[in-house]
């Protein structure tokens, strides 16, 4: 489990770097931190300031995905998803897979990872129980990265027309009685489909649904897309392209590694078009980015770390990837450097492992740090001085 956590970690460094700052005792913008020595207080410091740009929360949406498809593991027990799922879907024991398998339980990495000792699966192995995730709910992983409160789920509340927070990209119009992407399609021309398709950007995603699907259909996340125009100047759906990755039900025939993840593969306007796939986005991909926000509750001050006792609560509303306390000497070298992973929009020191060499500081002067690594960079939320005598 240990070299999980290293893993975790080294995925989250990573990402692009930020920082921010905050405390318990004072609001986060202007906050305080009891001494060692009698309750003093000690100047105030000003958290730093994080608003990340919309191409940072599309790079973070996309490296979620990536991070999915990139995972290498081995199951010691086969398991047999050709019933439940598609005829050719079994991971055969003992065979490396690359990317997090696709299966209806659908769970984020961090919970496969979590199943991973040494890059061997531990199980569930039964085709209602292995972990894994679909088309849907791998790109619903990736957006609750940067969107806490959304509520997709599969393909069909995918389409703009659910209104399930999924939104159209372009100008096609949906009526009051479509009920499906089909629907949409063939009262749209067809040019202004393939307009819409253009104005794609990295982080959106197409989706087809319902129909001739029946109660189901199949989403990608869109990575790039390129635009070739005709003679006269419009469109030309046979060349132009939208670079994609998705989790599929099936093994990617074109990859030379065992996987069901289909990575950077391109699709043409037309065969789009022709499957009736809706080119869509969600708000925060499109408004104005909102800063990074953290609430602080009961978290540590100097007599609480140096006595052993972690304790209080972290919340964002970005994805927290990791928490780093770190206690600076007067020297500036760190005596204590430890990371926890975590992945959620929450982080608790509950039930986390006091570092080693926090309780017995020798006398002197330090500076304490916690800092929260997220998906759009890292940011200190609460710091501190205090003296050990």
């Amino acid at each position: 489990m240990k070299k999980v956590l290293v893993f975790l970690l080294a995925l989250s460094l990573m990402l692009p770097l930020l920082a921010s700052c905050g405390d318990t005792a004072a609001p986060a913008a202007e906050t305080a931190a009891e001494t060692e020595s009698g309750g003093k207080k000690n100047t105030a410091f000003t958290p730093d300031k994080l608003e990340p740009t919309t191409e940072q929360l599309r790079d973070a949406v996309y490296n979620y995905m990536y991070e999915m498809s990139q995972v290498k593991w081995k199951t010691p027990e086969t398991i047999d998803l050709s019933e439940k799922i598609h005829p050719k879907l079994i991971f055969q024991k003992n065979v490396e897979y690359t990317g997090v398998p696709y299966t209806y339980t659908n769970k984020n990495l961090e919970v496969f990872l979590s199943k991973l000792e040494d890059g061997i699966y531990q199980g569930p192995y039964t085709d209602s129980g292995a972990i894994g995730n679909t088309c849907s709910s791998s790109i619903v992983s990736a957006y609750q990265q940067i969107s806490p409160d959304i509520q997709l789920t599969n393909t069909v509340s995918m389409l703009p027309l659910s209104g399930k927070g999924g939104l159209k990209v372009g100008d096609y119009v949906i009526n009051a009685d479509d009920t499906c992407a089909e629907d949409v399609v063939k009262h749209n021309d067809a040019e202004v489909i393939y307009d819409s398709y253009s104005k794609l950007q990295k982080g959106d995603y197409v989706v087809s649904a319902a129909g001739t699907w029946g109660n189901t259909g199949h989403a990608r996340m869109v990575v790039e897309v390129n635009i070739t125009n005709a003679g006269n100047g419009k469109i030309n759906p046979h060349r132009s392209t939208v670079k994609t990755i998705e989790q599929t039900n099936s093994f990617d025939p074109d990859s030379k590694l065992k996987t069901t993840w289909w990575v950077h593969h391109e699709y043409t306007f037309t065969a789009l078009y022709e499957k009736s796939y809706l080119p869509c986005t969600i708000k925060e991909l499109i408004e104005e980015p909102v800063p990074l926000k953290v609430t602080l509750e009961g978290l540590n001050t100097a007599k609480t770390i140096t006595g052993g006792s972690l304790r209080g609560t972290i919340k964002a509303n970005y994805m927290i990837r990791s928490l780093t306390l770190k206690v600076t000497n007067e020297a500036g070298e760190d005596v204590v450097n430890e990371t926890y992973s975590n992945w959620s929009q929450n982080f608790g020191f509950a039930g986390k492992e006091t570092p080693e060499g926090l309780t017995d500081l020798p006398a002197g002067k330090y500076t304490c740090r916690m800092i929260i690594g997220t998906v759009i960079g890292q940011a200190a939320v609460n710091g501190f001085d205090f003296t050990v005598k």
